[in-house]
């Protein structure tokens, strides 16, 4: 088992999520370490969204509640292990209830799409954690 994803590999999957999410309109990114790609997905934070309603229900000047610095949220899905073939990654799904990777857990939605690929792994993406 090859111990690195090479890089062209590594090209490859990325060109594929950037695909995906242009063509489904979604927000997954995917990094590297060793042998692993993490996937995960962001979300912009909706504090300062959240905080205009309530002001304006509450009848409070938007002006008198500190605003704070937009930022996204990632929510953590799962991990591919490199096997050496591009359409035979091992997964994990993150498990926040215990914060790792569990290889074998298969109780989750979307597990059903897990086919090896990273297009499979995407598509379990899109339920994991909604």
């Amino acid at each position: 088992m090859a111990k690195r994803i090479p890089k062209a590999i590594q090209a490859e999957v990325l060109e594929i999520v950037e695909a995906y999410n242009k063509k489904h309109k979604k927000t997954f990114q995917i990094t590297f370490r060793a042998q692993y790609a993490y996937l995960s997905k962001t979300e912009p934070d909706m504090t300062n969204a959240l905080m205009k309603i309530f002001t304006e229900r509450l009848g409070i000047s938007p002006n008198q509640i500190p605003q704070t610095r937009s930022r996204k949220q990632e929510t953590k899905l799962g991990r591919l292990k490199w096997t050496g073939d591009i359409n035979k990654w091992e997964f994990a799904v993150f498990r926040y209830s215990r914060e790792f990777y569990d290889p074998d857990e298969w109780m989750f939605p979307g597990a059903e799409e897990i086919d090896g690929t990273i297009e499979g792994a995407l598509r379990a993406g899109e339920q994991i954690y909604k």
